[in-house]
């Protein structure tokens, strides 16, 4: 499966080591283009690139082309900024630090159809769709 990153200084594309076939783009704008005639792929995007604005940009994404896989990447980011990612249609989550350690598995977790979350975050997402009805 094809992988892009979408991020500015190309440090996620650096923790994804071996003969993996990845992409990097670093304006959203190139990546709304590209990415909305490709095939499958998962997309790891940088949160640090558009900040708030990242669960508008994966809703986009996912509108243009239901194929992606998105995963967001970032440094502390609150509970409450990734459950807006994942309602706009991440399948996952890692912390930016973790990354490199978790990178490979989490390809191989995307491509069996699972979710990257933690269990912390499995909970909170339940105590938020609990608090929908």
């Amino acid at each position: 499966m094809k992988i892009y990153i979408v991020e500015q200084n190309e440090k996620l594309a650096q923790s994804i080591n071996g003969c993996l076939d990845v992409s990097v783009i670093n304006d959203p704008i190139i990546a709304l283009n590209s990415l909305s005639d490709c095939c499958e792929a998962i997309v790891f995007i940088s949160y640090a690139l558009l900040q708030q604005e990242t669960p508008t940009f994966i809703h986009g994404l996912k509108r243009q082309n239901q194929n992606l896989d998105i995963i967001v990447v970032g440094y502390g980011i609150r509970s409450g900024e990734i459950i807006d990612c994942i309602m706009a249609g991440a399948k996952g989550y890692e912390d930016a630090v973790l990354f490199p350690q978790f990178a490979h598995k989490i390809i191989k977790v995307i491509e069996q159809g699972e979710a990257w979350l933690s269990r912390r975050l499995v909970a909170e997402l339940i105590d938020y769709a609990a608090d929908l009805k």
